[in-house]
């Protein structure tokens, strides 16, 4: 079965910045433009986050085909400060959630502001 990955900002290829995307290219394959409904802003730390709720937006990201888990996650993990048994800690979480691209949906991993984190945690 397969499995996706949603990326918004600095992890997206077609970002202006400096992407992170060519550090995990070799483990996904880029299916292109896609949406999420949810809510999309720039952190307290300048970073773009995103939360499910409220639902008042369509968020564009691109949707990844993932074709080596173990080594996007170990990367993207350490990179999103995602601590899988430990999410106290954690600046973001990965969660699965339902992402649409044209007239199909998919649900796929994103990177979810942990609204609980802490810098002292």
């Amino acid at each position: 079965m397969p499995a996706y990955l949603f990326v918004y900002g600095s992890i997206m290829k077609s970002y202006s910045g400096i992407s992170v995307y060519e550090n995990i290219a070799n483990w996904v394959e880029n299916l292109g433009i896609a949406e999420i409904e949810g809510y999309c802003f720039i952190s307290h730390f300048g970073y773009p986050a995103f939360l499910p709720e409220p639902k008042n937006q369509m968020v564009k990201g691109e949707l990844l085909l993932i074709k080596n888990p173990l080594e996007l996650f170990n990367y993207l993990d350490a990179y999103e400060d995602y601590f899988p048994l430990n999410e106290e800690k954690s600046m973001y979480i990965r969660e699965i959630l339902t992402v649409s691209q044209h007239t199909q949906f998919f649900d796929a991993f994103v990177y979810v502001w942990n609204t609980n984190f802490n810098l002292k945690s």
